[in-house]
């Protein structure tokens, strides 16, 4: 089951994005060494992001990456530290 946060933002960019692929993974328990994750155990901190949307059809790489940020922006504030993005237009394969 997705926590919280990982709930919220999949939401968040299924709703933005209309995706045909929509990836949300939780890779948090990957930077236990990280100070923060020993702080506090069991938050949700990193995530690997993949989306893929007719939305990005014609768009740059970094016009994208401005997009899924803007997106996911509140999450910041709620916990998240780090986000890996990978977004395709439907036209890429």
């Amino acid at each position: 089951m997705k926590g919280g946060l990982e709930a919220k933002m999949f939401n968040a960019l299924k709703n933005e994005f209309c995706p045909t692929r929509l990836e949300v993974k939780n890779t948090s328990c990957d930077h236990t060494g990280h100070r923060i994750i020993e702080q506090e155990e069991g938050l949700e901190t990193h995530f690997h992001v993949r989306v893929r949307s007719a939305m990005f059809n014609g768009m740059k790489f970094t016009d994208r990456h401005r997009l899924v940020y803007k997106t996911l922006e509140f999450a910041f504030s709620l916990g998240l530290h780090a986000i890996e993005i990978d977004c395709d237009s439907d036209s890429q394969e």
